[in-house]
């Protein structure tokens, strides 16, 4: 199930066919850890994942689990229809920062459910740019932090971190403790470079231990990277 088919479209080929968040040197593999999908949208990417590590050729039965995190209310509910089945995947109705917060404003875009976001002047610019005029509706949206959730979870080994939200990348990863940084194995994230944010991520990442490579992404209003950190540069 889709909000907009023509996003849908896109992230499918992203995800499932050409493998964007598997480049690098970034792997999953059966029994090597748990999944964080930090901004799942609709979950395909929670959907590849738990195909990719449940429906594998390994004899013994997978425990490997897939949090998939969405704020956004009416972006979660399709995201709960689409993975509803598999138990292995755990839907969470919030957002993930550098604090908590019951109640934080995100805006929500109908049309490209993928832009929605906090941070409300980026997101007007970026739409701005792609010529579109819907202005998107203001909605209140739970934020929690990731070593909250790893306690609450009892998540002891991570094998990958994949964060995609829209300018909160760093906030998300300052939102760990300093002995969560040893649970990760893999981290990738999709990272639009303002305020030198791809470079502060580089170096928290840096001062925990990770070394990191990226690609950059360009497109006609855009221009963005996507930062790993595999496990061979841990």
């Amino acid at each position: 199930e889709h909000i907009s088919e023509e996003e849908c479209a896109f992230l499918y080929d992203e995800i499932f066919l050409r493998r964007a968040y598997l480049q690098d040197g970034i792997t999953l593999s059966s029994g090597e850890g748990d999944v964080l999908d930090v901004g799942a949208n609709i979950g395909l990417f929670s959907i590849f994942c738990c195909q990719l590590l449940h429906h594998s050729r390994s004899t013994s039965p997978c425990k490997d689990r897939i949090f998939a995190f969405e704020p956004i209310p009416r972006i979660f509910r399709v995201l709960q229809r689409n993975v509803e089945g598999m138990e292995k995947v755990n839907a969470r109705c919030f957002g993930l920062g550098a604090s908590c917060a019951k109640s934080e404003q995100f805006v929500y875009y109908q049309d490209a459910p993928g832009e929605s976001s906090r941070r409300l002047d980026e997101s007007r610019e970026q739409r701005r740019l792609m010529g579109t005029s819907e202005e998107g509706v203001r909605t209140s949206c739970e934020v929690r932090t990731l070593a909250e959730v790893i306690r609450e979870e009892g998540i002891e080994n991570i094998q990958l971190v994949k964060i995609d939200v829209e300018g909160d990348e760093l906030e998300v990863l300052m939102g760990l403790q300093a002995d969560d940084w040893a649970k990760i194995k893999q981290i990738v994230l999709e990272v639009c470079d303002r305020q030198f944010r791809l470079s502060r991520i580089q170096a928290l990442l840096e001062r925990n231990g990770f070394r990191t490579s990226f690609i950059q992404q360009k497109s006609e209003w855009a221009e963005d990277s996507l930062l790993f950190v595999p496990a061979e540069m841990r």
